[in-house]
Parts: structure tokens; C-alpha cells; sequence
């Protein structure tokens, strides 16, 4: 093994604790595509989430070993330049399933006009 792969149990064991929000994700996709002409405005933006939340689950397990690659090749080696390295891809991660999950809480009322603003009547 060159220093270059990626540990093949290690990327499994990683898409593993991702298994339930990829499984969820595809689904998720496949109602919104199925949905797309009943819900013109929800079911893009729904679309949209799942992807970027689907996109996040599944690079993830890949580009952590390439950081810890890059970690011990740059010039600061050993344990602080891999967490200086994870805590950026940590937070680039979590800002991604952020905009994905404001994404999903806006299609979930794009569609309900009058919801925002009704007012009880006198």
C-alpha cells in the first residue's frame, strides 16, 4: 500500500456510520423527483437539500484520509497540523449540512401561502 491510498476498511467503516443518512437521502430523492409536478416549488428546493446532504455523506469519508495524507507531507507534520486540517474540513462539512438543512426548512413552507401572515379577524 503506497502512501497515497486510502485504507479500503477504512472508507467501508466511514460510509457505514453514514448508511442511515445516505439511505434517507435516496429515498428523500426519489420522492421529491416523483413529486416534481404536483409541488413545482417544494420539490426542487427538497432536491436540492437531499443532494447537498447526500453530497457531504458521501465525500467525506474519502477527502479525511487525503487530509491526513496531506497532513504528514506538508511542513508542519505530526498531530496538530492534521487537527488544524480536520477542524477546517470539520467546519467547511458542517456549513455544507447547514445551507442543506436551511434549504429543507424553507421548502417546507414555500408552498403554504397565507401561513405567514394570517391574522385573526375581528
Amino acid at each position: 500500500m503506497t502512501s497515497t491510498t486510502i485504507p479500503w476498511t477504512t472508507l467501508l467503516t466511514s460510509l457505514v456510520y453514514q448508511f442511515p443518512t445516505i439511505v434517507v437521502c435516496v429515498l428523500g430523492l426519489t420522492l421529491a423527483f416523483t413529486l416534481l409536478h404536483k409541488h413545482p416549488r417544494a420539490a426542487p428546493l427538497v432536491c436540492i437539500g437531499l443532494g447537498l446532504l447526500l453530497l457531504a455523506s458521501l465525500t467525506q469519508p474519502f477527502v479525511y484520509p487525503l487530509i491526513q495524507h496531506m497532513a504528514m507531507q506538508s511542513f508542519r507534520p505530526g498531530a496538530a497540523g492534521f487537527a488544524i486540517a480536520t477542524s477546517g474540513f470539520a467546519f467547511a462539512f458542517n456549513v455544507l449540512r447547514a445551507i442543506a438543512i436551511a434549504i429543507l426548512a424553507y421548502a417546507a413552507f414555500v408552498d403554504r401561502p397565507g401561513h405567514f401572515h394570517t391574522a385573526a379577524k375581528p
